[in-house]
């Protein structure tokens, strides 16, 4: 596995930043490049930016178990996660993931919508901004990272030119989503 500092593969940064990447050079590839489009979007730029400003690090780890849960963020359970001190993160991603996604996740009306691999990392991302700026909803982290994922949602296909957003729900506590079947 080669370790490396996603300012030293991405398009857009040329300074030296706390988030790195583990991988091969392909998933570290794969995974700068996902990077690269969250940052352009407002609301991605502004948590890549808030990680970068907190005093932690981001390891974003390519891990083949991630892919089961469409990826895991962690960090040490410390108060410091909720009193705006924050901790060390990392991230478990499978930089194998296809771009359309590998899990399904509903709308208020329970039906499928796009999990694809930008929301999905961007959904990690996320939690890693809250756990490592200490603001990060103790009881409820799932609701909080899908209330910003849903502003991710529409900011992109704002960006895209799309008119139909399709937002995802949750319930306190929890996500809802289900493996992708296979094609």
């Amino acid at each position: 596995s080669i370790l490396r500092n996603y300012q030293t593969t991405s398009r857009f940064l040329h300074s030296d930043h706390n988030i790195q990447i583990a991988g091969s050079w392909e998933q570290i590839r794969r995974i700068s490049a996902w990077l690269d489009e969250i940052y352009q979007v407002p609301v991605g730029r502004e948590t890549v930016e808030a990680i970068f400003d907190s005093s932690n690090s981001l390891r974003l780890l390519h891990s083949p178990a991630a892919l089961i849960a469409s990826g895991r963020t962690s960090a040490s359970i410390s108060t410091n996660l909720t009193n705006g001190h924050g901790m060390d993160v990392d991230i478990y991603f499978d930089a194998r993931i296809p771009d359309s996604g590998s899990h399904r996740v509903f709308n208020r009306h329970r039906q499928p919508i796009e999990f694809n691999a930008l929301h999905n990392l961007f959904h990690e991302l996320v939690h890693a901004r809250h756990l490592s700026n200490g603001t990060w909803r103790y009881y409820d982290s799932e609701a909080q990272a899908i209330e910003e994922e849903n502003i991710f949602r529409r900011q992109l296909a704002q960006a895209r030119g799309e008119t139909d957003v399709a937002l995802r729900v949750g319930q306190r506590g929890t996500q809802v989503w289900s493996p992708a079947k296979a094609h």
